[in-house]
């Protein structure tokens, strides 16, 4: 061990184990806030650093399948490249991470030996506080604005409510259910503003940390009890949020289980710094923070109201199920061993088509209308079995010609892979489902 230095009274002096443990979670969290596949880093918070940020991302996933190849011995099509989904758990995000920790404990170990008698990081800890709070910030006020506008989860749609509730995986389950409810919704969105507000004021900060502690703390049960693929990222998160906090825990403790008097000592990174150079940075922070939620604000509510808009924009929009079904001629029968004879039609959006079979499985055909002719164009695109949607193996498209005999039938006309095929259809009243028209109500009358 290297000698320690002479103690002066003015001066704080770390612990050994906390300055080793500092070294180490700095590397690591410095690490994890630069660009990489998944996230833009800190760096994506400055005007025109959007091609540092994308050759950043780049380098990672060339370099990331040589990881898994070479050093970690990984073989198979998922390491083969890198590929961007909305996940965050995939095989090379898991190498990824490995690398992260591995690096940052080298650079960790030539820091304890080339800087040994540094008696604290009080500045750098600053600094790296001050970053943390910027990523909590961007994605608790982000994830919140997509609650408050019901965005990320939405009501079930029209395919849904014909489906058996088996059917769907845990990730599927849980979205239906939330999205069920869009005053839940957006009070889960509440939350999460308020968190990313109590971070934004120095004086609050603690306070936030709490908060999103808590809101984070949620979404990690979430994520991890209903399987949902961003396990990674969330838990990055709260780590975030519990680095921030862990330094105050003794004073928070005085206050709230000790009844003393306590004093959490914020340290600002800009204190020492000229009067001008401090109001540049707050005129910077809420210039940079005010627009991102005027713009993710103008997009999601645009997102929404599209989304909206698909009522009145698919023709002969709505359920219907299938009454009649003639392929190339021959009338064919309602069985649930018949793996080709559809069960129910859902036209829910100008683009797609949803055919369920009578073994429950969907298919979404990619759907171009053309209105004035009365013709329907459909290609095969995801097959929906077991609760997980995969790309069609079989290539079908076809083309079909549709009418309505009334406002309660449609009738499908035209071929499906080379078969021609008649399909009489009728219409389920979605509205008479109790997910969709039950609503909050102060009496509940007992069960019969």
């Amino acid at each position: 061990m290297a000698p320690q230095p002479k103690h002066h009274p003015e001066i704080v002096y770390w612990s050994l184990a906390k300055r080793i443990s500092f070294r180490f979670i700095f590397c690591y969290l410095a690490f994890y806030l630069l660009p990489s596949p998944q996230l833009k880093g800190l760096l994506g918070f400055i005007p025109g650093s959007g091609a540092v940020s994308d050759a950043a991302a780049n380098a990672w996933m060339k370099s990331l399948p040589w990881f898994a190849t070479h050093i970690f011995h990984m073989a198979g099509p998922s390491v083969a490249a890198y590929t961007r989904s909305g996940t965050g758990d995939k095989p090379l995000d898991y190498v990824m991470h490995v690398v992260f920790l591995l690096i940052a404990l080298t650079v960790a170990l030539v820091w304890c030996v080339a800087d040994s008698k540094r008696p604290n990081y009080v500045t750098l800890d600053a600094w790296l506080r001050l970053g943390i709070r910027f990523i909590l910030i961007y994605w608790m006020l982000l994830f919140g604005i997509n609650k408050v506008i019901p965005l990320q989860f939405v009501p079930p749609n029209l395919a849904d409510l014909v489906t058996p509730i088996g059917m769907f995986n845990l990730r599927d389950l849980y979205w239906r259910l939330i999205g069920a409810s869009p005053g839940y919704v957006s009070f889960m969105g509440c939350t999460e503003l308020l968190a990313g507000i109590l971070l934004f004021f120095k004086r609050t900060e603690i306070l936030g940390a709490l908060v999103t502690t808590g809101v984070l703390t949620n979404v990690v049960a979430v994520n991890y009890g209903y399987d949902v693929g961003v396990k990674l990222f969330s838990s990055h998160l709260l780590v975030m949020a519990i680095f921030l906090v862990v330094p105050e825990l003794r004073s928070l403790a005085d206050f709230f289980v000790f009844q003393r008097p306590a004093q959490i000592l914020c340290t600002d990174p800009f204190a020492s710094m000229p009067r001008f150079v401090r109001a540049g940075a707050v005129c910077a922070k809420v210039l940079l923070v005010g627009l991102f939620v005027i713009d993710t604000a103008k997009t999601d509510w645009k997102n929404y109201r599209r989304w909206q808009s698909f009522a009145t924009e698919t023709p002969v929009y709505g359920i219907y199920r299938v009454e009649g079904f003639i392929l190339n001629g021959q009338e064919v029968q309602p069985l649930a061993t018949d793996l080709s004879r559809w069960a129910h039609v859902v036209l829910q959006t100008p683009t797609t088509v949803v055919v369920q079979l009578m073994n429950e499985t969907r298919l979404l055909y990619r759907a171009k209308y053309e209105v004035g002719s009365h013709t329907l164009a459909l290609r095969a695109q995801l097959t929906n079995l077991n609760g997980r949607w995969r790309p069609t193996e079989e290539a079908k498209s076809g083309s079909f010609s549709y009418y309505q005999p009334d406002k309660d039938h449609l009738v499908f006309d035209g071929t499906l892979s080379g078969e021609s095929l008649v399909v009489r259809l009728s219409r389920i009243n979605h509205a008479e489902f109790p997910l969709v028209h039950d609503r909050f109500s102060w009496i509940h009358e007992p069960s019969q």
